[in-house]
């Protein structure tokens, strides 16, 4: 049997609610701060940031890319470890001021766009072309590379003796786009929504034990639900054998005289008093 909250429980219900959809808003505006910027805005010049300075975690920055060392790791997902869930691959980018860095990406065509960039610096190193290719624009965010494939970053710097330049430990994850922050936003909102509807429905179920407790004690002291004074009415009815009878009795609302009407089963004539 399902208990009834009373009015001190939807009360609290409202507190806990409204207090849980504050916290969760402002969690989510210190944690997603620069995301909003960037929904609202639009990503920095990355030679503008590398102008200032080291480039920081949590800047969401455009950068035009001609030249791509090579892949150093791929990152597959997969729900419960079995279902795959997608993959992403990071390279090592060669910056305008000869600085590097690690740029990650995600599907097929810009894995192909990265796989045309390798194979055309490859050929300017070569000698095989005099200019590198044209930019192509990427934007990300700049986050740490990650555990898992940290060690693989140091391993290719090693290798392609990239030694003497500037190397950030960084990459520019271009994963982030402003639709995977509304579809994230919207998620949360839905969350904060269903707590305030939690909050919503405390007060209005406090308002209505308030107004169901008004009327009790509004109401007659003497009232009878059954609507018949202090009488009450009886109905006996006869199985079917011959000799019993039916009894319906009914107070007159006033507790004086009462009717009875009596219906003999069959055995004789009605009689009705």
């Amino acid at each position: 049997m399902k208990k009834e909250k009373t009015k001190g429980g939807y009360i609290l219900q409202s507190v806990v609610s409204l207090l849980a959809a504050l916290l969760i808003a402002l969690l989510l505006f210190a944690a997603f701060s620069d995301d909003i910027k960037y929904l609202f805005g639009k990503a920095q010049n990355m030679n503008s940031v590398l102008a200032e300075g080291e480039p920081e975690k949590g800047e969401y920055v455009s950068v035009g890319v001609d030249a791509v060392v090579d892949w150093y790791a791929e990152t597959n997902y997969k729900i419960n470890g079995v279902i795959p869930a997608g993959s992403k691959w990071h390279c090592v980018v060669w910056l305008d001021d000869e600085s590097f860095i690690s740029l990650t990406v995600k599907g097929k065509k810009n894995k192909d766009i990265i796989n045309g960039l390798i194979h055309d610096t490859e050929r300017y190193l070569n000698y095989q072309e005099e200019a590198l290719p044209s930019p192509v624009v990427f934007e990300g965010k700049i986050t740490s590379i990650g555990s898992e494939v940290d060690e693989y970053y140091d391993e290719a710097i090693r290798y392609y003796g990239i030694t003497g330049q500037e190397v950030h430990y960084l990459t520019i994850d271009t994963t982030y786009s402003k639709t995977s922050i509304i579809i994230y936003g919207i998620i949360f909102l839905a969350i904060i929504g269903m707590f305030i509807g939690m909050f919503i429905g405390g007060i209005k179920g406090a308002k209505r034990l308030k107004a169901a407790e008004g009327l009790a004690a509004s109401a007659p002291q003497n009232y009878n639900q059954q609507g018949f004074g202090s009488g009450q009415t009886y109905n006996t009815y006869d199985s079917g054998q011959g000799g019993g009878q039916t009894y319906n009795t009914y107070d007159s609302g006033q507790g004086g005289g009462q009717t009875y009407n009596i219906y003999d089963n069959g055995q004789g004539g009605n009689t009705n008093t």
